[in-house]
């Protein structure tokens, strides 16, 4: 999506929406650790129970759930048009195919992900994660 913007949006124009977006990124966490420190409050559903009620707290959690469904999605698309041309290419599969595109996503899913969102502390194993993905992209890039 970002190539599409910045090719319809030109070279200047472009890059000061990316800054813009980047700024009100930062100003809206920042409001967030403010509202969070000033509320006492740890998390936020807790934020949306002060603030708004059980309303806000179930629309805080319907929206936490909507982000996740959609990072999940996008995560599933990308290694589903990047995971089968790898897997071809270091001899894991024959060929490209949609069933065996199913079927590695499936292997994922089962192996790496539903492990990884049973764990209590999610956190941990994201950071471990993160750095075990650096480290791929650093290889496939060679």
């Amino acid at each position: 999506a970002m190539p599409y913007v910045l090719c319809k949006s030109g070279i200047v124009l472009g890059p000061l929406l990316i800054l813009a977006c980047g700024l009100f990124c930062t100003l809206s966490c920042r409001l967030l650790l403010v509202v969070t420190k000033a509320s006492q409050r740890e998390s936020y559903e807790a934020l949306g129970l002060a603030v708004f009620g059980g309303a806000g707290k179930r629309a805080v959690q319907l929206a936490m759930c909507i982000c996740m469904l959609n990072c999940m999605t996008v995560w599933f698309v990308v290694l589903g048009n990047i995971l089968p041309r790898l897997a071809a290419r270091y001899g894991l599969i024959e060929a490209e195919t949609p069933e065996a595109r199913d079927k590695l996503l499936l292997v994922l899913a089962t192996t790496v992900i539903f492990p990884v969102s049973l764990l209590r502390s999610v956190m941990g194993a994201i950071a471990r994660l993160s750095q075990i993905s650096i480290t791929f992209y650093t290889l496939f890039a060679l």
